[in-house]
């Protein structure tokens, strides 16, 4: 694999001679090569931005039979009202309803049911629901012609559960149905089989590195567009101790995105930096995600803790400085014992990861400016 670094624009400030990461993985293989290094429960092996790159998502088992609809004689969905299933797809006219009925399940435990859909032409209204939980568990979608995944959640009172799915108004079209256990947002959607948390992770019992000042790259793809979740995708953390929760952390810096709701203008529909000092002091940064287009982007962060009252952390999106902050009273960080790139705590990248590299000094702007640039020749 070559790779060539473009020279920089006549006039741009020079930049420094990039250093050696402390810490780096390819992701040329679904097992991490890194020292140290271990990649948990990778789903597939993908063409990359650079070379090749692991797909990272949470473990799911589906609960479905016919999740996939290939069998348009399908006996597993009870279909009434001209419900069809036909070309992979469920298709429902106007009050048209499918459904199908779930076993195994665990009294008290969290399930998730969610489809894919759209209406067959112009808007149409979808009513998920299923019965088998704690509480009433029934929402109503509108949709127009573009897919979106629409799902609901609850404990189930254990045993069997009756999944149903209504068009409201309009016909409507289901593809990809997910029933599975543990989650209060849908995974991205499997036919059969299980997934796993997973992410490029380092640990030890002695510190990894002199972290006070560093810099992270990695490139991700995304595969979240279009969606929303009430939970956290794991981008990147580093901490001192990973038992402590977030909001208490000590010497720790994590990096999620957050998608409730593009209509939403802060932290909740943007990438957010959470950097907690050796005292536990805090600093934040915000980066919006309705520019964000699909494919690939290279995000780094960089900090430099050495002194108090000089502190600087910064947020770079495909070379570019998105969000920085300086003279911030932070100072010093204690070495993590834990790294992880795609996986905090439940939490998943859910999407393509590649090229991930792990510097222990700040790399200033010209010098990422470059690492953006790297190609394939």
């Amino acid at each position: 694999m070559l790779v060539l670094l473009l020279a920089p624009l006549a006039g741009s400030p020079p930049a420094m001679a990039a250093p050696e990461p402390k810490f780096y993985e390819p992701m040329d293989s679904i097992k991490a090569v890194s020292s140290g290094a271990s990649l948990d429960a990778p789903t597939a092996l993908g063409e990359g931005r650079v070379g090749s790159a692991v797909l990272l998502e949470r473990r799911t088992e589906n609960l479905f039979k016919d999740a996939a609809f290939a069998d348009a004689n399908s006996r597993d969905w009870i279909r009434l009202g001209g419900a069809q299933i036909a070309n992979g797809a469920l298709k429902l006219p106007q009050g048209a309803m499918t459904r199908q009925v779930v076993g195994g399940l665990e009294a008290g435990k969290l399930y998730c049911f969610s489809v894919f859909a759209r209406a067959s032409s112009g808007s149409g209204k979808l009513a998920v629901e299923w019965a088998g939980g704690v509480e009433p568990n029934r929402r109503e979608f509108d949709l127009t012609s573009e897919w979106k995944r629409v799902w609901v959640f609850e404990k189930s009172v254990g045993g069997s559960a009756t999944a149903t799915l209504t068009a409201v108004r309009g016909g409507i079209e289901i593809e990809k149905p997910q029933f599975e256990y543990g989650a209060s947002f849908p995974t991205s959607f499997l036919a059969v089989g299980k997934r796993g948390v997973s992410g490029l992770i380092w640990k030890s019992d002695e510190p990894l590195f002199s972290a006070t000042e560093g810099t992270v790259s990695f490139w991700i793809k995304p595969n979240w567009f279009g969606e929303t979740s009430d939970q956290a995708m794991s981008l990147f953390c580093m901490m001192k101790d990973p038992s402590e929760v977030w909001n208490k952390s000590k010497s720790s810096i994590q990096f999620n995105a957050w998608i409730l709701d593009p209509s939403f203008k802060d932290w909740r529909y943007a990438m957010n930096l959470i950097v907690s000092d050796a005292k536990g002091a805090q600093k934040s940064l915000t980066i919006p995600l309705q520019e964000l287009a699909p494919g690939w982007h290279l995000l780094i962060l960089t900090w430099n803790l050495n002194k108090a009252g000089e502190g600087r952390i910064a947020i770079y999106v495909d070379g570019e400085a998105r969000a920085s902050a300086d003279q911030l009273a932070l100072q010093g960080l204690d070495g993590p014992t834990w790294m992880a790139v795609g996986q905090r705590m439940g939490g998943y990248l859910d999407g393509w990861l590649d090229e991930v590299r792990i510097y222990d000094r700040e790399l200033d702007a010209a010098t990422v400016r470059e690492l953006s640039r790297e190609e394939v020749r």
